[in-house]
């Protein structure tokens, strides 16, 4: 085994990683959330406009980190080698049990959820269909009576079909990630102008789209918390750096682009979504686009988009897989996680073992059907490390000015990002302050589990 990745991928492939990371289960599930909590249409077409401007923020200043650090592992090295060991380790470890494994589960298990409306549109009354949507069997596992519904299975299975790609080669995994992106963009464009010419050269709206019973401000933090899990991914491009052709050129260049167009096309969408039916209709649902379309073309053309976003959602899987195990692969060469993690399989040129770390605990999300509350409850710590990652800047450019790439408008850029990170983390707090507690203490057990590793490894060496 080899423990040094090779740069095969170009600025396409980092540039769909980007996108690819982002669109996907937030902008198709988590608009009937938003307006759950926030109530406004205005206020939560707002949020996604806003966000998108935070995201683009933020992505111009990692362009600069990514330009100073063009190495395998984003958040983790950059805090590594701003604020020490603790803090890159403690970036990871979030990463590894929330911020890839967690949306993963998520995307797979969507992906069931679209494909369940399919089968009911598609064929309705079917033994297949009635096997899939209520198809539930109990197994004995090392005595552990475990219940498993046939979504489960479609959805771990996409989890193993996935990592296999991903681990087989690097260029492999990125064609077939190419692929997918494009036709992910592609359905997205489609449904778009086709919802869009429904809309105004069929009958118009029929409704009031905007209509609001006023603006829950309490349930805005939350809200813009769920916007903030739809565009988290616009750094993925920093995570891929070791292996990306070019990087302090072609790694900015990716994260500005594929967040540009995503953040376009979030508010499109959305703008669509209340055009099409009253908010109503889908509001605190997760299969959004899936009404939508049933509502704008019928059941007969509705199944062959919900066919659509089963592969948009694939294409989302794929990104996961892609880039999460390079954050733990970076901390196993610095010895900050088990050092096997941080071997390249010699014939894939693949961080392998980091691969299937991240497939199993993905695999134990989606069995126990925690997914959703280890999204909720780490999204806190997903804000914090974004925070002390830009904060970093001012030192490193302080210790050395000159750099390949720098910020525009600094230090306006940076400042607007933390801004709002404090206002998401405090709001937040505020509307859920157990959740928040049990992120900070999930950073805790982080923390601990790094002492015990120094100690370990301070013992092996005595």
């Amino acid at each position: 085994m080899s423990d040094s990745l090779k740069r095969k991928l170009g600025i396409w492939t980092a540039t769909f990683a980007v996108f690819a990371s982002m669109i996907g289960s937030g902008i198709f599930g988590n608009t009937g959330m938003v307006q759950q909590f926030v109530g406004d249409p205005l206020m939560v077409m707002f949020l996604w406009f806003f966000y998108g401007l935070v995201a683009i923020a933020g992505a111009l200043t990692y362009s600069e980190l990514a330009a100073r650090m063009p190495e395998a592992g984003g958040e983790y090295v950059y805090l590594r080698k701003t604020f020490g060991p603790l803090w890159g380790f403690l970036s990871g470890w979030v990463s590894l049990i929330a911020g890839f494994s967690a949306p993963a589960a998520i995307a797979a298990f969507l992906s069931a959820d679209y494909l369940t409306a399919l089968l009911k549109g598609a064929f309705p009354g079917y033994a297949i269909t009635d096997l899939f949507v209520n198809g539930k069997w109990s197994v004995m596992l090392i005595g552990w009576e475990l219940s498993i519904t046939a979504k489960q299975i479609y959805a771990i299975g996409l989890i193993l079909l996935f990592s296999v790609f991903h681990g087989v080669g690097v260029k492999k995994g990125g064609w077939i990630q190419n692929a997918l992106t494009v036709i992910k963009l592609a359905i997205v464009l489609l449904f778009l102008i086709a919802g869009m010419f429904a809309i105004f050269f069929a009958e118009g709206p029929v409704h009031d789209p905007f209509r609001s019973d006023g603006i829950q401000w309490g349930g805005v933090g939350i809200g813009l918390l769920w916007v903030l899990f739809a565009y988290s991914g616009w750094n993925g491009a920093s995570y891929l750096a070791g292996e990306i052709e070019n990087p302090e050129r072609n790694v900015p260049r990716a994260m500005m682009w594929g967040t540009l167009l995503t953040a376009i096309l979030y508010v499109a969408l959305n703008l669509m979504y209340y055009l099409a039916v009253p908010s109503d209709d889908f509001e605190g649902k997760f299969t959004v686009a899936s009404i939508i379309s049933t509502k704008l073309f019928g059941p007969e053309i509705s199944v062959f988009f919900n066919v659509c976003f089963c592969l948009i959602l694939l294409s989302t899987l794929s990104a996961q897989i892609m880039i999460g195990p390079r954050v733990y692969y970076a901390m196993a060469k610095d010895g900050l996680f088990f050092k096997f993690a941080s071997e390249v399989h010699p014939k894939f040129e693949t961080p392998l073992y980091s691969i299937i770390i991240q497939g199993v605990l993905s695999v134990i999300y989606i069995l126990t059907n925690s997914y959703y509350d280890v999204m909720t409850f780490m999204g806190f710590s997903l804000s914090i490390f974004p925070f002390l990652t830009v904060i970093g800047l001012w030192k490193l450019r302080k210790n050395a000015p000159e750099a390949p790439y720098k910020v525009p408008f600094f230090p306006g850029t940076p400042l607007f990002f933390l801004a709002i990170s404090v206002v998401i983390m405090a709001t937040s707090a505020y509307h859920d302050p157990w959740n928040s507690l049990k992120a900070v203490g999930g950073i805790v057990v982080g923390a601990i589990i790094y002492a015990l590793w120094q100690y370990w490894h301070r013992q092996r060496r005595a």
